[in-house]
Order: C-alpha cells, then structure tokens, then sequence
C-alpha cells in the first residue's frame, strides 16, 4: 500500500473540463466541501496543467484521469490523488463517480410514468453507457416491457420512422439527444407526442438551447466532487483509501418539454392526469378527479388500469412522491413539512408510501442526492 503525505498540504487541485457542465458541478462540490476546512487553497484548472501538477508533487489533486500514464504518476505522488472521471472504468487510483445502472432506472421510471408501452435505446458503445442502457432495461423489464435499440444518430433516420409510436427514448449523453429531435423534427415527428426524449447530463448550453427543450439526467456531479473531495481529506488524516468505486446516486430527471407528456390518446383521462399533476399537493379525492375528467369513476378507473397500468390512487401517489422527492433533494424542508405539502395529513403514512415506492426512507433519499 502506497504511502500518503498526511501533512495539511496549502492547496488542492481540481483539474477538470470547464467546458462541461459535470466539470463544473465537481468543482461546486468540493468547494462546497472546503468551506468547513478554511486553511486550504482551491486551485481550479482544465486537464491541460495535469502532468505538471503531478510530476511537481505540490498537493492533493481531483481530476477526470483517463490516461494510464497519468494515473500512475498520482500513484507517486504521495498525496491522495482521486479520479472523478465518468467515462474511465480503470480503477487504478480511488475513484468517486456516476452511478450509471441508476441512471438508467430513474429515466425508466420516468417514462413509464407518462403511460408509454413502447421504449428505445441510443447510446455510445462503451462501459458507462452499457450500464445505463442495462439499468434501463431492467427496470422496463420488471414491468413486462422491451426496449428497442437504435443506431447512432447519422444511421437512425429510418429505424426512427418504422418504430411504433409513441415510443419513449433514452439517449445516453445530451449531445445525441440535440440531434435526435433535430432528426425528428426533419421528419415531422412530434417530441414528445410522438417520441418522448431524455439525455443525460442536464446541460443547459444543451437542454435549454433545442427546441423543444430537452429533458435530462441531473447525474449529480457536484456531489460527486463533495464526496471525492470528503476522500481527500480523509486520507490526509491516515483513512485508508477505498478499494472499490464510491458509486453517486443521480439527482434524477429534469423535466423538459421534450418528455413532459403523456402517452394517452384519450382526452378524459389526459384531463384527469392533468388535473393530477396541478393539484396532486392537495387532499384531492377519486371524485374531484373524476370530476374534472368529466368521466364516471369507474370508467375513469378502467381507463387508467388500461392504459397506464394502474390504479387512479396509484397515479396520485405517484405524482406526490415525485413531488416529494423533489423537495427533499432541492429545499432544506422537513420531512414533516414535506409530507405536508405533498398533501400527507399523516407524516408516518408518508414515510410507508414513500418507503415502499423509492425502497428508502425520506431521510435517506435526501442523503444519497444532497451535499452533507
């Protein structure tokens, strides 16, 4: 085991690409990590100073590494050195990155949520994207769905034209995601009545900049940084380094006009979904729905089995959990209060609902997603 200098170093190096926004989230991070240690130095920087900072052995470094030469030389340089990178699967220096599987399960969830019976892939031919994909799929799986997998965008035009629509897509980075509804656009394929998108990395420069704007996965990369920078510190103070990857929990979906739809073809129920999404904070009933979709309860229940493979109830709670989570990863909120204005009366029967439909309690949710 290598030997880490556990003398307070004046300065920590954050080297990473700037022009991505998961660069930029990881130097959040570990800047929001260093407000509680007030005697060190940030040094933020690209991956052009890389070498440089190693070979010269002058602190702590954080950085995307995918370069094996580069790795080995933060081997030597006996300060913790840890890599944030997610696209490198070598674990040669400690690593703290993406939960990729899990990216792939809260799009999942996502898009079966909106009642879509009909789901594609489109992603890069690398490890990261074969466990988001996979994650995907599983998901999908569990609820007796199959996914089609479609080629790059500059080979996709006429897969896309022959698949059942509506379809759900993933595409695994945001960049595709741009020019896939660009391509359907040329092809007068309405996102998302027609195809429903969702990429990854919540860009802005991507996701707010196409039109319609795209919808993407909030990978959570200033946690990231927080954690890696957490690890540093850790191992100036004797910690041994961890032997297997600290896996991020995303954020979650970010919703975007390019899947914020659902897949009905029925106006009544579109009403009462409609009406769920505004008011599913409040104490509404079965009957307020039914009223405002204009529809029998028991017509409005059918409708419901039928195309979104649950109950109205069900559909409801699932509205305010994803409310709740909401709330949980982005305000400082109490549970108690959380519960509230998700339209809970009861705190501990928020706690069983929410326990049985994300695995975790409140509590926990918050801490996987939050900066702590």
């Amino acid at each position: 085991m290598r030997k880490i200098k556990t003398r307070p170093p004046d300065t920590w190096y954050v080297l990473v690409d700037l022009n991505l926004s998961y660069g930029r989230q990881i130097v959040s991070g570990v800047g929001h990590y260093l407000t509680g240690v007030p005697t060190v130095r940030l040094a933020i920087g690209d991956k052009s100073g890389l070498d440089y900072i190693l070979k010269s052995r002058k602190g702590p470094v954080i950085s995307s590494f995918t370069d094996a030469n580069d790795q080995r030389n933060g081997l030597a340089t006996g300060y913790p050195v840890v890599n944030v990178s997610g696209v490198s699967s070598d674990a040669v220096l400690p690593r703290v990155t993406i939960d990729n599987w899990a990216v792939g399960q809260v799009v999942a969830e996502h898009l079966l949520s909106g009642g879509y019976k009909n789901f594609a892939w489109m992603g890069l031919d690398c490890w990261f994207s074969e466990l988001r994909k996979q994650g995907f799929m599983d998901a999908l799986s569990t609820r007796g769905f199959a996914c089609s997998i479609l080629p790059r965008p500059e080979a996709v035009e006429d897969k896309l034209l022959h698949i059942e629509k509506p379809t759900a897509i993933f595409v695994d980075n945001d960049s595709w995601a741009r020019q896939l509804i660009d391509i359907c656009r040329q092809q007068f394929l309405h996102v998302p009545v027609d195809s429903a998108i969702v990429g990854v990395g919540n860009d802005p420069i991507f996701c707010e900049t196409t039109v319609p704007h795209l919808s993407s996965v909030d990978t959570n990369g200033e946690k990231v940084g927080f954690e890696a920078a957490r690890l540093v510190h850790e191992m100036l103070l004797g910690k041994p380094a961890p032997t297997e990857p600290i896996l991020i929990t995303p954020k979650g979906v970010v919703v975007r006009e390019s899947s914020d739809a659902i897949a009905v073809d029925v106006p009544a129920l579109a009403r009462a979904v409609a009406y769920i999404r505004q008011h599913s904070n409040e104490g509404i009933s079965v009957a307020d729905i039914s009223n405002a979709a204009r529809i029998p309860r028991r017509t409005l229940h059918d409708l419901c089995r039928k195309r979104l493979n649950m109950s109205i109830s069900e559909l409801t709670r699932k509205y305010r959990i994803e409310r709740a989570k909401h709330l949980l990863t982005e305000t400082d909120r109490t549970v108690a209060d959380v519960s509230g204005s998700c339209g809970y009366t009861n705190t501990s029967r928020f706690h069983t609902i929410f326990r049985r439909l994300t695995g975790v309690s409140p509590a926990i949710f918050r801490q996987q997603r939050r900066l702590r």
